[in-house]
């Protein structure tokens, strides 16, 4: 094929190809179909920047089965993996926004080997373009990798540049079309939270009119103290429910509009507390086949002041991702220990694992990648959950094996000056 006829079916490709996407991950993954097929490479990848951390890190990886299977499951171990920003030939391309070709990787010092080692990879030839939004912002690079037969030509560069700079546009369309969609859905849902706060406040009125007359009544007549107490119970009980969903209906508001969420610390038996919220969770874990073990402090008064509510919904996002992560016959274990002037929660699973750099975003808060199969926005609440009480968010994971999340709190408050 002509040069010129494969430019205009490279075109014709992309665009075909991209025309239905307006999700911002199909994009990346259509883009680097479309790449792989129109230099005829045996894989490639995408590597997205991180400006915080002034790393580059393979976001979506595809290919290698022509190298055969091992080759294969490299590739695919290989996403979460990072590179310095300006390291590799990656890197170099990052940094000056040129692409690049070379078919002698074996005799160029500047191609990242530790990759390659670490993967059990053999990279033959490579190409790679920068990935540039409208207005000259570079947000990573793409790299083709083992041409199929021969050596990556100037045409196979033209032809990519023309695939990315394609490709760009319709993820930089993409993400605006998302953020509207997550902008107009924030509105719908906060209106939506203002009308069931509004209706969650008129039931705490009747239920203490209804409690007051419960009292009067069975005092009349001369109803018996046990009976008393348990129905005076179940009242405290549907009125702690009322004054919960208060509380999430403000969580809720306040993560919508993005404001902070008020922090309400009593002294408070954690153990209790804990204990509780898997109480809830015991049938839903053992209805997927997995063992819920409980590895308490042995001291039971592990009391100190913290939010309650809140220590409860990092609890439940915790083990609820953790649970998504397990197959069935694995375990889940929630450890509580006391570590010199902090305690120590702990969710571990026996799942899938993650990559060190996937880890390493979700504990700063940067993800959008599953945490433990569960969603990032879950493990950003339990960080913000450990940092609110002055705490730090804790964890490790090995890809295979598992993963560990702790929440650290301190059990004495240092008062601000």
């Amino acid at each position: 094929m002509s040069n010129e006829n494969r430019l205009l079916s490279s075109v014709h490709s992309v665009t075909r190809l991209l025309s239905s996407s307006v999700n911002p991950d199909n994009a990346l993954q259509l883009m680097l179909e479309a790449a792989i097929q129109a230099v005829e490479a045996s894989g490639g990848s995408i590597l997205l920047h991180d400006a915080a951390r002034k790393q580059l890190w393979f976001s979506l990886v595809l290919g290698g089965e022509s190298q055969g299977a091992t080759h294969h499951a490299s590739a695919v171990a290989l996403f979460g993996e990072a590179i310095q920003d300006d390291e590799g030939i990656a890197g170099q391309v990052f940094q000056s926004l040129k692409p690049h070709i070379d078919n002698s990787i074996g005799d160029n010092p500047q191609h990242a080997r530790r990759i390659d080692e670490q993967f059990e990879y053999t990279t033959r030839n490579l190409i790679t373009v920068p990935l540039i939004y409208p207005g000259g912002q570079p947000f990573g690079v793409m790299q083709l990798l083992n041409k199929i037969e021969g050596d990556f030509t100037e045409d196979d560069l033209i032809v990519l540049d023309i695939v990315a700079n394609i490709s760009s546009m319709n993820v930089y369309n993409s993400n605006l079309a998302a953020e509207a969609r997550r902008t107009k859905s924030l509105d719908y849902l906060g209106r939506i939270i203002h009308d069931v706060e509004n209706k969650v406040v008129q039931l705490d009125g009747p239920l203490h009119a209804l409690t007051a007359a419960q009292e009067y009544a069975l005092t009349t007549l001369g109803a018996d103290e046990t009976i008393r107490k348990e129905l005076a119970e179940k009242a405290a009980t549907v009125s702690a429910g009322i004054h919960d969903l208060m509380r999430y209906t403000e969580f809720m508001a306040g993560a919508v509009a993005g404001e902070p969420f008020r922090l309400n610390r009593v002294d408070g038996d954690l153990l209790a507390t804990i204990e509780r919220q898997l109480v809830l969770l015991d049938s839903v874990v053992t209805e997927r086949g997995v063992a819920l073990i409980r590895d308490y402090h042995p001291d039971p008064a592990l009391v100190f002041p913290f939010d309650s509510f809140l220590i409860e919904r990092a609890v439940y996002n915790l083990v609820n991702n953790a649970l998504k992560a397990t197959p069935a016959e694995g375990t889940i274990t929630v450890s509580v220990a006391l570590d010199g002037d902090s305690a120590v929660v702990s969710v571990q699973d026996t799942g899938m694992g993650m990559q060190p750099n996937v880890l390493t975003r979700i504990l700063t808060g940067n993800s959008t990648a599953p945490a433990s199969g569960g969603p990032g926005l879950s493990t950003s609440i339990v960080r913000e959950v450990a940092e609110m009480h002055g705490g730090v968010f804790e964890g490790s994971s090995q890809p295979g094996v598992g993963t560990t999340f702790s929440l650290r709190l301190p059990i004495h408050i240092i008062e601000e000056a």
